[in-house]
C-alpha cells in the first residue's frame, strides 16, 4: 500500500499519512495514526476535500491536481503545503537541482565509458571526452542551484538541455532514425527543471515576507 507521510513543519514529526491501494484507490488520511477522512475513489481525490484536525491546529486539504503535464498530490494546511508535499517549493526545487545533478552524473558516466573503453557504438552516437566536460558542467550547475538558489545556473541547464534535445532529434531524423521515448523523457527532464524557476520565487518571497514581518516586529 502506497503511502506519504509529512510533518506540520520542517523538523517536526511526521502526523500526517495519506495512503492508497492500487491507482489512487481506497485512499486514507490519518493524522497521529487516526483516520480523519477520505476518498472512495480518484474522482473525489481529484475535486479534493478538507479534513478538520484536532487541537485548533486548522484543516487539512488534500487533492490530486494535474499541473504542467504532470500529477501532484497536493495536501495543504491552512492553504500553505505541507513541507515534504509535491507543491511544497522546496521539494520542487530539489527536484529540479537533483536532475540536472543526474543528468551531469549520467553524461560523465557516458562519456568516460565511451573513452576509456572505444566503444565504437557510443561513439557515434557523439559520447566522447566532451560529454564528460559537458557533465562536469551540469553538476557545476547543479550545485549552484542548490546552494544559491539561482535562476541563471537554472536557466543555463535548461538552455543547454533544450538545445541538446533538439540537436538529437534533428540527428536522428537526418540519419533516418525515429525519435522514439528519447524526446518524451527530455521533456520531462525539462519539465522538472522549469518548475524550478516558480519553486525560487515563491521560497523568495516567502523569505521578504518574513523579512518584512520582523522588521515591523522590530
Amino acid at each position: 500500500m502506497p503511502t506519504r507521510k509529512f510533518s506540520l513543519k520542517s523538523g517536526e514529526a511526521k502526523r500526517v499519512e495519506v495512503s492508497w491501494k492500487g491507482i489512487w484507490k481506497d485512499i486514507r488520511v490519518r493524522f497521529d495514526g487516526q483516520e480523519i477522512g477520505g476518498f472512495e475513489s480518484k474522482s473525489a481525490l481529484d475535486e479534493g476535500r478538507e479534513f478538520q484536525l484536532p487541537d485548533g491546529l486548522g484543516h487539512l486539504r488534500v487533492q490530486l491536481v494535474r499541473s504542467m503535464g504532470s500529477v501532484e498530490l497536493q495536501v495543504l494546511r491552512n492553504g500553505s503545503p505541507l513541507p515534504g508535499s509535491d507543491s511544497d517549493p522546496n521539494t520542487k526545487l530539489k527536484t529540479a537541482w537533483g536532475v540536472i545533478l543526474f543528468v551531469g552524473g549520467m553524461s560523465m558516466l557516458a562519456g568516460l565509458v565511451s573513452t576509456i573503453g572505444q566503444v565504437e557504438a557510443m561513439q557515434r552516437l557523439g559520447l566522447g571526452i566532451e560529454t564528460v566536460v559537458l557533465g562536469v558542467l551540469f553538476l557545476g550547475l547543479g550545485l549552484w542551484v542548490r546552494a544559491r538558489r539561482s535562476k541563471i545556473a537554472l536557466g543555463i541547464a535548461f538552455a543547454l538541455l533544450a538545445l541538446d534535445g533538439v540537436f538529437s532529434i534533428v540527428t536522428s531524423l537526418e540519419t533516418g532514425g525515429g525519435v522514439g521515448g528519447g524526446i518524451v523523457l527530455r521533456l520531462f527532464i525539462l519539465l522538472g527543471i522549469f518548475k524550478g524557476f516558480s519553486a525560487i520565487s515563491q521560497l523568495e518571497a516567502e523569505g521578504g515576507e518574513r523579512e518584512g514581518v520582523a522588521a515591523l516586529s522590530d
